[in-house]
Protein backbone atom coordinates (compact mmCIF):
# COMPACT_ATOMS: atom_id res chain seq x y z
CA UNK A 1 0.00 0.00 0.00
CA UNK A 2 1.57 3.63 -1.23
CA UNK A 3 -0.07 6.46 0.74
CA UNK A 4 0.46 10.45 0.27
CA UNK A 5 -0.43 12.53 2.93
CA UNK A 6 -0.50 15.98 1.87
CA UNK A 7 2.20 15.91 -1.03
CA UNK A 8 3.28 18.83 -3.05
CA UNK A 9 5.83 19.29 -5.76
CA UNK A 10 7.18 22.56 -7.52
CA UNK A 11 9.54 23.56 -9.62
CA UNK A 12 10.63 27.08 -8.81
CA UNK A 13 7.59 29.13 -8.72
CA UNK A 14 5.56 26.08 -10.76
CA UNK A 15 3.06 24.14 -9.11
CA UNK A 16 2.91 20.21 -9.97
CA UNK A 17 0.79 18.83 -7.43
CA UNK A 18 -0.63 20.35 -4.05
CA UNK A 19 -1.55 18.65 -1.26
CA UNK A 20 -2.58 15.46 -2.68
CA UNK A 21 -3.95 12.69 -0.29
CA UNK A 22 -5.08 9.35 -1.75
CA UNK A 23 -4.33 6.21 -1.28
CA UNK A 24 -2.87 3.00 -3.93
CA UNK A 25 -4.02 0.15 -2.69
CA UNK A 26 -2.68 -3.35 -2.81
CA UNK A 27 -4.06 -5.70 -5.76
CA UNK A 28 -5.16 -2.78 -8.06
CA UNK A 29 -3.28 -1.36 -11.39
CA UNK A 30 -3.74 2.26 -11.23
CA UNK A 31 -3.51 4.06 -14.61
CA UNK A 32 -2.10 7.55 -14.67
CA UNK A 33 -3.02 9.68 -17.58
CA UNK A 34 -2.23 13.35 -18.52
CA UNK A 35 -1.30 15.70 -20.97
CA UNK A 36 2.73 15.96 -21.77
CA UNK A 37 4.33 18.17 -18.63
CA UNK A 38 1.65 17.86 -16.46
CA UNK A 39 3.96 15.67 -13.71
CA UNK A 40 3.06 12.16 -14.60
CA UNK A 41 6.86 11.08 -14.82
CA UNK A 42 7.31 13.84 -11.72
CA UNK A 43 4.93 11.85 -10.23
CA UNK A 44 6.68 8.67 -10.28
CA UNK A 45 10.51 10.15 -9.26
CA UNK A 46 9.54 11.13 -6.44
CA UNK A 47 7.81 8.28 -5.59
CA UNK A 48 11.04 6.57 -6.27
CA UNK A 49 13.35 8.58 -4.52
CA UNK A 50 14.77 10.31 -7.59
CA UNK A 51 12.97 13.97 -7.33
CA UNK A 52 12.45 15.88 -3.80
CA UNK A 53 9.31 16.65 -2.65
CA UNK A 54 7.38 17.94 0.43
CA UNK A 55 4.52 16.18 2.16
CA UNK A 56 4.75 12.12 3.41
CA UNK A 57 4.86 8.84 0.97
CA UNK A 58 3.98 6.10 3.09
CA UNK A 59 4.96 2.68 2.12
CA UNK A 60 3.09 -0.26 4.60
CA UNK A 61 2.08 2.74 6.79
CA UNK A 62 5.99 3.88 7.10
CA UNK A 63 7.45 6.92 5.72
CA UNK A 64 9.88 6.65 3.22
CA UNK A 65 10.67 10.21 3.10
CA UNK A 66 14.24 10.09 4.66
CA UNK A 67 15.19 6.72 1.77
CA UNK A 68 17.02 7.42 -1.59
CA UNK A 69 16.58 5.42 -4.52
CA UNK A 70 18.75 2.88 -3.18
CA UNK A 71 16.67 2.09 0.01
CA UNK A 72 12.86 2.64 -0.99
CA UNK A 73 13.99 0.07 -3.98
CA UNK A 74 15.32 -2.51 -0.87
CA UNK A 75 11.75 -1.36 0.94
CA UNK A 76 9.73 -2.36 -1.72
CA UNK A 77 9.79 -0.47 -4.62
CA UNK A 78 10.09 -1.23 -8.46
CA UNK A 79 10.55 1.34 -11.12
CA UNK A 80 10.07 0.69 -15.37
CA UNK A 81 11.76 4.02 -16.30
CA UNK A 82 10.50 5.59 -19.60
CA UNK A 83 14.35 5.54 -20.75
CA UNK A 84 16.20 2.28 -21.08
CA UNK A 85 18.18 0.83 -18.50
CA UNK A 86 19.87 -2.12 -20.47
CA UNK A 87 23.43 -2.35 -21.18
CA UNK A 88 23.60 -1.85 -25.18
CA UNK A 89 26.40 -3.47 -25.90
CA UNK A 90 26.01 -6.59 -23.65
CA UNK A 91 23.85 -9.45 -25.41
CA UNK A 92 20.13 -10.43 -23.92
CA UNK A 93 21.51 -13.11 -21.37
CA UNK A 94 24.59 -11.00 -19.94
CA UNK A 95 21.22 -8.19 -18.67
CA UNK A 96 19.70 -11.62 -17.20
CA UNK A 97 23.07 -12.90 -15.76
CA UNK A 98 24.08 -9.31 -14.14
CA UNK A 99 20.51 -8.90 -12.84
CA UNK A 100 20.37 -11.87 -11.12
CA UNK A 101 23.56 -11.45 -9.56
CA UNK A 102 22.14 -8.09 -7.98
CA UNK A 103 18.90 -9.79 -6.96
CA UNK A 104 20.30 -13.29 -5.34
CA UNK A 105 23.30 -14.28 -4.00
CA UNK A 106 22.58 -18.20 -4.03
CA UNK A 107 24.07 -19.34 -7.33
CA UNK A 108 21.24 -22.20 -8.16
CA UNK A 109 18.56 -19.22 -6.88
CA UNK A 110 19.93 -17.22 -9.65
CA UNK A 111 20.44 -19.88 -12.40
CA UNK A 112 16.64 -20.54 -11.44
CA UNK A 113 15.71 -17.04 -11.78
CA UNK A 114 16.91 -16.90 -14.95
CA UNK A 115 16.28 -19.72 -17.01
CA UNK A 116 12.14 -18.70 -14.88
CA UNK A 117 12.08 -15.50 -17.00
CA UNK A 118 13.96 -16.66 -19.88
CA UNK A 119 11.24 -19.09 -20.40
CA UNK A 120 7.95 -16.39 -19.22
CA UNK A 121 9.25 -13.83 -20.95
CA UNK A 122 9.61 -15.78 -24.19
CA UNK A 123 13.66 -14.89 -25.25
CA UNK A 124 14.79 -18.10 -25.59
CA UNK A 125 15.58 -16.62 -29.59
CA UNK A 126 17.02 -13.24 -28.11
CA UNK A 127 19.31 -14.40 -25.87
CA UNK A 128 22.92 -14.02 -28.14
CA UNK A 129 21.42 -11.18 -29.31
CA UNK A 130 22.91 -7.65 -28.41
CA UNK A 131 20.14 -4.93 -26.54
CA UNK A 132 21.29 -2.55 -29.45
CA UNK A 133 19.86 -4.54 -31.98
CA UNK A 134 16.46 -5.28 -29.95
CA UNK A 135 13.43 -3.57 -31.21
CA UNK A 136 11.55 -0.81 -28.83
CA UNK A 137 9.04 -3.88 -27.82
CA UNK A 138 11.20 -6.44 -27.48
CA UNK A 139 13.82 -4.26 -24.95
CA UNK A 140 10.23 -2.91 -22.86
CA UNK A 141 9.79 -6.97 -22.51
CA UNK A 142 13.32 -7.63 -21.44
CA UNK A 143 13.22 -4.60 -19.27
CA UNK A 144 9.65 -5.86 -17.51
CA UNK A 145 11.35 -9.23 -17.28
CA UNK A 146 13.93 -8.05 -15.42
CA UNK A 147 12.18 -5.79 -12.98
CA UNK A 148 9.98 -8.67 -12.06
CA UNK A 149 12.56 -11.26 -11.81
CA UNK A 150 12.47 -10.83 -8.13
CA UNK A 151 8.67 -9.43 -7.80
CA UNK A 152 8.58 -10.90 -4.40
CA UNK A 153 10.92 -8.22 -3.35
CA UNK A 154 8.65 -5.91 -4.18
CA UNK A 155 5.43 -4.15 -2.88
CA UNK A 156 4.93 -1.48 -5.31
CA UNK A 157 5.69 -1.54 -9.44
CA UNK A 158 5.90 2.34 -11.37
CA UNK A 159 5.66 1.54 -14.78
CA UNK A 160 6.42 4.80 -16.89
CA UNK A 161 5.43 4.41 -20.11
CA UNK A 162 5.32 0.11 -20.73
CA UNK A 163 2.61 0.22 -23.64
CA UNK A 164 3.56 3.00 -25.69
CA UNK A 165 5.50 3.14 -29.28
CA UNK A 166 5.50 -0.61 -29.04
CA UNK A 167 4.51 -3.50 -31.67
CA UNK A 168 1.44 -5.24 -30.81
CA UNK A 169 2.56 -8.42 -30.26
CA UNK A 170 4.75 -6.82 -27.39
CA UNK A 171 1.96 -4.99 -26.26
CA UNK A 172 -0.12 -7.71 -25.88
CA UNK A 173 2.58 -10.14 -24.24
CA UNK A 174 2.99 -7.31 -21.54
CA UNK A 175 -1.05 -6.72 -20.97
CA UNK A 176 -0.83 -10.46 -20.23
CA UNK A 177 2.31 -9.84 -17.65
CA UNK A 178 0.80 -6.99 -15.90
CA UNK A 179 -3.00 -9.22 -15.69
CA UNK A 180 -0.91 -12.24 -14.05
CA UNK A 181 -1.84 -13.75 -11.40
CA UNK A 182 1.77 -13.40 -9.95
CA UNK A 183 1.26 -9.79 -9.50
CA UNK A 184 -2.56 -9.54 -7.83
CA UNK A 185 -1.21 -8.95 -4.54
CA UNK A 186 0.95 -5.96 -5.67
CA UNK A 187 0.51 -2.35 -5.99
CA UNK A 188 0.86 -1.20 -9.95
CA UNK A 189 1.10 2.70 -10.97
CA UNK A 190 0.91 2.67 -14.36
CA UNK A 191 1.78 5.88 -16.66
CA UNK A 192 0.97 5.81 -20.51
CA UNK A 193 -0.70 7.78 -23.14
CA UNK A 194 -2.40 4.26 -24.79
CA UNK A 195 -5.31 5.32 -23.11
CA UNK A 196 -7.26 2.51 -24.55
CA UNK A 197 -4.81 -0.49 -22.96
CA UNK A 198 -4.77 1.53 -19.65
CA UNK A 199 -9.06 0.97 -19.63
CA UNK A 200 -8.32 -2.64 -20.92
CA UNK A 201 -5.95 -2.79 -17.77
CA UNK A 202 -6.39 -0.98 -14.88
CA UNK A 203 -8.99 -1.03 -12.24
CA UNK A 204 -8.83 2.62 -11.53
CA UNK A 205 -7.65 5.45 -13.56
CA UNK A 206 -7.03 8.93 -12.70
CA UNK A 207 -5.84 11.98 -14.66
CA UNK A 208 -2.96 14.35 -13.38
CA UNK A 209 -5.25 18.12 -13.65
CA UNK A 210 -5.81 21.43 -11.33
CA UNK A 211 -2.40 20.13 -9.53
CA UNK A 212 -3.81 16.79 -8.50
CA UNK A 213 -4.60 13.32 -9.06
CA UNK A 214 -8.49 13.50 -10.36
CA UNK A 215 -10.33 9.78 -11.10
CA UNK A 216 -12.05 9.34 -13.88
Amino acid sequence: MLTFNNFSKQYKNKIIFQNVNIVFEPGKRYGITGNNGCGKTTLLNCISGLQPYSGDILLENRSINKLDIIKRAKAGIGYLTQEHCLLENETVKMNLLISAEIYFKDKMIRQNAVQETIELYCLQKLLKQKIKTLSGGEKKRLELGLLLMNREAFKVFLLDEPLTGIDKENLEFIKRTLLSPELSGHTILIVDHNLTVINEICTERYVVSDYSLVKL
